[in-house]
């Protein structure tokens, strides 16, 4: 049997002040999810 692949998540993180916003972005959908 064939392995798949796992998907792909892009990740980006930013810094604001004491904090750190991380986006991470499916690039098939293009569905974005963000927390602080």
């Amino acid at each position: 049997m064939g392995e798949r692949e796992p998907p792909e998540v892009l990740l980006e993180f930013q810094r604001i002040g004491r904090h750190v916003k991380v986006t991470a972005i499916d690039p098939q959908t293009g569905m974005e999810v963000s927390l602080v």
